[in-house]
């Protein structure tokens, strides 16, 4: 897994004349700093607006596609209804018709996520976050020193033995925390749908690009594979299945504002 740095030109010279594209996003950490409470992570400064002029241009696709559930996802930014949302890491999706879809997950699932809500005060009272979401459980403790992480981490890790059987249910760690999630699906099952809804005509393919930060967008990159344009959006480089690296804030706008102009360009020169 190798990062190559800036996004190539080739990106750049298809944006200008794909008659169609899909920009693909995640939210935390990519187009919002993290907080210690998800509650307050609203978008840097300059995005919501960059994304409410992408979501204009014609015959594009603009997509979230998060880890959050889809509810809560929606209250963060200010975005035309248009724009399509996925949540809960592929398992909810809004459609740009107002459409709505959830994956339903197996009832012994279901009633593992209810075991584990018990162990709200636990995350509560050391000072963590704990965040119910229809198909998970995230236990943030971005706000809790290295002790009380490792204290938290040590309890959690003790039950694990006991939820496992109740459900098809997996830990997946991310940036200041761990998630509680029912296996099956994860950001790239909603990647692949988005590829098998724009494949259509050869000859004319859509410029797919996916923009994210964290673990669980790797999962995104794999689904793109060499289909489209990976792209890491973090302050500090990993490795990653991403072809390009950028830095948020700055690189993150540049990138955006970019795309913007680029897309128009390709509008301004082509029949109505």
């Amino acid at each position: 897994m190798v990062a190559f740095g800036a996004p190539p030109e080739s990106l750049w010279q298809r944006a200008a004349v794909a008659s169609h594209a899909v920009l693909m996003l995640d939210y935390d950490g990519t187009l919002a700093p993290f907080q210690e409470d998800p509650g307050q992570a609203t978008p840097y400064p300059g995005v919501e607006q960059l994304l409410q002029d992408i979501a204009t241009v014609r015959r594009d696709r603009l997509i979230l596609i998060s880890g959050r559930a889809l509810n809560d996802l929606e209250g963060l930014m200010l975005l035309p209804p248009t724009v399509e949302c996925w949540g809960s890491h592929g398992r909810e999706r809004r459609f740009a018709d107002g459409r709505r879809e959830m994956i339903p997950i197996p009832e012994t699932a279901a009633a593992a996520l209810d075991v584990a809500e018990s162990w709200r005060t636990l995350i509560e009272s050391a000072g963590g976050i704990f965040e119910r979401k229809p198909t998970s459980i995230a236990f943030h403790w971005r706000a809790l020193d290295t002790d009380a992480r490792r204290r938290v981490h040590t309890q959690l890790a003790s039950r694990l033995a006991g939820i496992d059987r109740l459900g098809d249910l997996f830990w997946h760690a991310f940036d200041g925390g761990m998630e509680l999630r029912v296996q099956g699906v994860d950001k790239g099952t909603a990647v692949r749908q988005v590829l098998a809804e724009t494949r259509g005509d050869r000859t004319d393919p859509a410029l797919l690009t996916y923009l994210g930060d964290d673990t669980t967008d790797e999962d995104a990159f794999r689904a793109l594979g060499n289909q489209g344009y990976a792209i890491l959006v973090r302050d500090r480089w990993r490795p990653t299945h991403a072809q390009s690296w950028l830095s948020p804030p700055g690189e993150l706008l540049r990138f955006l504002e970019r795309w913007l102009e680029r897309r128009r360009q390709r509008g301004a020169g082509s029949a109505p």
